[in-house]
């Protein structure tokens, strides 16, 4: 009788979740998740969804066995993580210079004065001028379209005139300052990236597409299904994955307050391809981390996902690490706070994190 209750518990915390992936899905790979559409990014978006299911059975399954039991709002933030981070390995996957564009563009707005990039109420990336992230609105759908589809709104002089490769740190200014000023509100990363990318030369960002519509409604094709399929090489995938596991091991020899210093606030892609290529899972980069639990409780009320319940301690390390997993990269403020640290410490700690990795794969990687 009660394996029946427990299956019965754990499908109606699936349920529960469902809304919550299938529209972190949908919001980020723009498909309809209909079982009728058969195009085929809705087709990767449906697969997405099952490996997401997958996901949170088996969680579901370790926390029964560990007797451990979250409660229905720590579990949709699991979930929203989860289902994010797979869309994320997907859109990585699938368009790398889309991957190269964003890192750019989050390097040049957490480094200059007046810019920011944070999390939004709804999970999504959300960035613009500092002063808007207290507020908590966001820029009318009309006038992304407007810049999206009319390039020609942004003042000539802020336009680029090369490749996002060719561009500086003022060229970007110039730019961003421009598109946050006629969108005069926070504008969503994901937007941000389909403005952008046409006026730097990055090609395989997907265009923004006005057909593309939510589950219940039309069949527009969106942008992304217009897009040919670029499947990674069987050999660079290999090379890859053995090269990301010699990165990992020197990682793993890192002492443990500049590993913590370093994982934390990684920028490159690097943290984001060790679960997607199968070298390290999420759960095994907190569990690296080490953190204490003290230390574990300051991260999770930093990024604003802490228990009200009181049940985060008998969570194992690596599990209550997944749920603050689309937080990262944080702010040097923030990991000296999770450390016990000053800046200034966190900052040597990541610096010498960087030249004992330098040293370690020399000639290697």
């Amino acid at each position: 009788m009660s394996a029946e209750i427990d299956a019965g518990l754990t499908a109606n915390l699936l349920k529960e979740v469902d809304p919550v992936i299938r529209g972190a899905i949908r919001r980020k790979l723009r498909v309809t998740l209909r079982a009728n559409d058969s195009r085929e990014n809705n087709m990767d978006g449906l697969d997405l969804l099952g490996e997401v299911r997958v996901k949170l059975l088996t969680r579901l399954k370790q926390d029964e066995a560990g007797g451990a039991s979250a409660g229905i709002a720590e579990f949709k933030a699991y979930a929203a993580t989860v289902a994010y981070h797979c869309c994320a390995d997907y859109l990585r996957a699938k368009y790398p210079q889309r991957t190269g564009l964003k890192n750019a563009l989050r390097r040049v707005l957490d480094k200059a004065d007046g810019y920011a990039v944070w999390v939004g109420a709804n999970g999504d990336l959300q960035c613009g001028f500092a002063g808007w992230r207290a507020g908590g609105t966001t820029a009318d759908a009309a006038v992304i379209r407007e810049l999206q589809q009319r390039p020609e709104v942004i003042p000539a002089e802020a336009l680029p005139h090369g490749s996002a490769d060719a561009m500086g740190g003022k060229d970007w200014l110039r730019l961003l300052e421009a598109v946050f000023e006629h969108a005069g509100a926070a504008v969503a990363m994901d937007d941000l990236l389909t403005i952008v990318a046409p006026l730097t030369g990055v090609e395989d960002v997907p265009e923004y597409d006005d057909g593309a519509q939510g589950e219940d409604e039309g069949s527009g094709m969106s942008a992304m299904d217009r897009l040919a399929s670029k499947g990674a090489d069987p050999y660079s995938t290999r090379l890859t994955v053995e090269r990301l596991k010699l990165y990992w091991g020197a990682v793993l020899q890192l002492l443990p307050w500049h590993r913590a210093a370093y994982l934390l606030n990684i920028r490159d892609g690097d943290l984001d391809a060790l679960p997607y290529y199968g070298v390290a899972s999420i759960e095994a980069i907190g569990e690296a981390i080490e953190l204490a639990e003290k230390q574990l409780s300051t991260l999770e009320r930093e990024v604003g996902v802490g228990s009200a319940s009181g049940s985060s301690s008998s969570r194992r390390t690596g599990e209550r690490f997944a749920v603050c997993w689309r937080f990262l990269p944080l702010e040097d403020t923030v990991i000296a706070l999770v450390l016990e640290v000053t800046r200034a410490q966190v900052i040597g700690y990541r610096n010498k994190a960087k030249e004992r990795l330098a040293r370690s794969l020399k000639g290697l990687v």
